[in-house]
């Protein structure tokens, strides 16, 4: 490589993703555009900790699973609670 021709083009992280549908997907992210977020929803947060903890082999498949099928659930008892009913 020339002397200044640098860009990081070369370098890529692993991300993990919750997808809307539920499943896990992955991207390859030059770290120079990932930025730290807090989140928000405690039981997102820990859905992700659970696949942090996978990731550096703390934690198993199945921890991954339970714990997305339990996000899943909290996802759809909050969506039931927030729809409003109509009485004809």
């Amino acid at each position: 490589m020339l002397k200044g021709s640098e860009d990081y083009s070369d370098c890529a992280l692993c991300v993990y993703e919750l997808s809307e549908n539920g499943s896990w997907n992955h991207h390859h992210l030059n770290p120079l555009y990932l930025k730290k977020i807090c989140i928000q929803d405690q039981t997102l947060s820990s859905v992700y900790q659970v696949m942090s903890d996978y990731c550096n082999g703390d934690k198993t498949e199945d921890d991954v699973l339970k714990a997305t099928i339990d996000y899943e659930k909290h996802k759809i008892e909050q969506k039931i609670i927030n729809q409003k009913y109509f009485i004809f």
